[in-house]
């Protein structure tokens, strides 16, 4: 993933001796012996986290469909209703997570979830503003600097002349 671009470069770098990403392993190793000392409840927490992230990407996919549908009126009344109904799904387990309901206990987040929610949203925020002013300061639109941000060269032209190509 680190040579794709989805992760640092340093993820990449290949021991010479053995042929293996040496950094890789050693951050896996380092994030898998943090599960025995943070304890039984932490495996909760990452699992809440993992929750309303597959929710949130269900939702964003389900209202893409919706909008492509409509946008080029080429799918059938079936995928639309899909569509909706996927969107539906996943407010209503985002709503289940994230909102306490009385009589419900044990589905929604515990205040560590919350915390490492906002978190992830910080971090998400900053990404986002770093790319947002990349995008403002050059002549470039958003999409092509996210697009910079994530790959491997990191140049935006190589994009640009590829997309007008397509």
């Amino acid at each position: 993933m680190s040579k794709d671009g989805y992760l640092p470069k340093m993820f990449s770098k290949i021991d010479e001796k053995h042929g293996t990403p040496k950094n890789a392993i050693i951050f896996c190793i380092i994030i898998s012996l943090a599960g025995p000392v943070l304890g039984r409840e932490a495996l909760g927490w990452f699992v809440d986290m993992s929750a309303i992230g597959a929710s949130i990407g269900f939702l964003f996919t389900s209202l893409a469909t919706f909008i492509v549908i409509r946008r080029d009126r080429d799918a059938g009344g079936f995928l639309k209703v899909i569509s909706i109904l996927g969107a539906i799904f996943s407010c209503a387990f985002i709503v289940l997570q994230l909102i306490p309901i009385p009589g419900l206990d044990g589905v929604h987040f515990v205040w560590q979830s919350y915390l490492m929610l906002g978190i992830w949203i910080v971090i998400g925020v900053v990404f986002f503003v770093l790319v947002f002013f990349a995008a403002v300061t050059s002549s470039v639109s958003l999409v092509e600097s996210i697009v910079a941000v994530l790959c491997e060269d990191g140049k935006i032209s190589n994009f640009s002349s590829s997309a007008k190509g397509a």
